[in-house]
């Protein structure tokens, strides 16, 4: 159930007196005075499933694309002086236990973490990433045309 209010003239003019008595000093020391006294780590006995594949592959893709995103082609290491990259599963591995070079795209984490958080699909036949809103985001073959997708 929801409830939806709607917001007045009045409303406004009420937040706007209430908020303008409060000392900005007192209010950044109320926040920097939170704190989280629930924060712990705690020791759970539990099953876990590992993945079992080979690391390998996906270190030597990304050597291959220079630690280089597949799509928009960034890399850290001009920047920060660090290779840095991931490894993504076109068809997750999960789904496909597929650890295969052709099922696997290097990616930059802005590109890798948007495709997971908005379902993006991808199309074989494109070679790219459709999103929902008809955004698409293609993928650049490699200088080895045995790594392709």
């Amino acid at each position: 159930m929801f409830l939806a209010e709607a917001i007045t003239i009045e409303d406004k003019q009420e937040f706007k007196q209430e908020t303008s008595q409060i000392n900005e000093t007192d209010y950044e020391n109320e926040i920097n005075n939170m704190k989280d006294d629930n924060a712990t780590i705690i020791q759970k006995q539990m099953n876990v499933k590992i993945r079992k594949m080979d690391r390998k592959i996906c270190e030597r893709l990304k050597e291959i694309y220079n630690y280089c995103c597949q799509i928009c082609g960034y890399g850290f290491r001009e920047k920060y002086g660090v290779d840095y990259a991931e490894a993504h599963h076109i068809i997750p591995f999960v789904e496909s236990m597929n650890n295969n070079p052709e099922n696997i795209l290097i990616l930059c984490p802005n590109h890798h973490r948007v495709i997971h958080k908005a379902g993006a699909e991808f199309d074989m036949v494109k070679k790219a990433y459709i999103f929902s809103n008809n955004c698409s985001e293609i993928v650049v073959r490699s200088k080895n045309e045995n790594i392709l997708y």
